[in-house]
């Protein structure tokens, strides 16, 4: 084989083995605004990401990771938002999205990650009542009206991730129950005044009450328990990251 053809060969080949990367992308530094989580978004398309918010924010949606398992963010990256858009010709699978927004982060903020295990606190979803609760779910069934305070769910891997984004801290499914399930926490009527130790005089009192009224409901309703447990979970760690470069 030529020299040219083999050097041919090898860029390739390299290329094939290079992660994608979107065709445009936009990362601007934008003014905080007041109130919990106030102009934090972030929204997928088979062709996009749009999201405001901070560093943090993008890495745990770009590795798919719930709350408490991200670790070493360096200091000062809470407070500073950004607005992130960015975009590909080739329709894309969320999964490829996301792999492209992982290569992003790591070429704009210089960021640098590693996997280990740790000992981390967590809250088990154990199986409680909900064996005699749940009802399979017929597969020719047509996905429910949206409602709003009504949440359907079908597999329990739905239920840890709703859980997790509800409560702001990990959630690990250790039922040991597998399968597809017509399951619904309607909190329509529910108080959330009730579920809090005073009066409710900010934001965080009413997150709090609301955490608190939607994990009562979800076991009662549903008939799972929650439990705090400590052990060995797999987290990201991040070794390195800066501000965005320019666009």
């Amino acid at each position: 084989m030529s020299s040219s053809l083999l050097s041919a060969f090898l860029l390739v080949a390299l290329a094939s083995t290079q992660p994608r990367g979107f065709d445009v992308a936009s990362i601007k530094e934008r003014p905080p605004e007041k109130g919990l989580f106030k102009g934090m978004t972030f929204q997928v398309t088979p062709t996009s990401v749009t999201a405001t918010g901070t560093l943090g924010a993008f890495v745990m949606h770009a590795y798919s990771l719930q709350p408490g398992l991200l670790k070493g963010m360096p200091s000062g990256t809470s407070s500073t938002l950004y607005n992130l858009t960015a975009k590909t010709d080739q329709a894309s699978s969320k999964e490829e999205i996301l792999a492209m927004l992982r290569t992003l982060l790591t070429d704009r903020f210089s960021l640098k990650v590693h996997r280990e295990t740790r000992e981390v606190s967590y809250m088990a979803l154990t199986a409680g009542g909900a064996r005699s609760k749940l009802k399979p779910r017929d597969p020719d069934a047509m996905d429910p009206d949206p409602v709003d305070e009504v949440f359907h769910f079908r597999r329990l891997s739905d239920v840890t991730l709703m859980l997790a984004a509800w409560m702001g801290d990990t959630v690990i499914d250790e039922t040991g129950i597998s399968g597809d399930f017509e399951m619904t926490v309607d909190v329509r009527h529910a108080n959330t005044s009730q579920y809090s130790d005073g009066p409710i005089r900010g934001g965080v009192d009413a997150l709090i009450a609301m955490r608190e009224m939607l994990t009562h409901e979800f076991e009662r309703q549903l008939g799972f328990k929650l439990e705090r447990r400590k052990g060995p979970l797999e987290v990201l760690v991040v070794d390195q990251a800066s501000r965005p470069t320019e666009n």
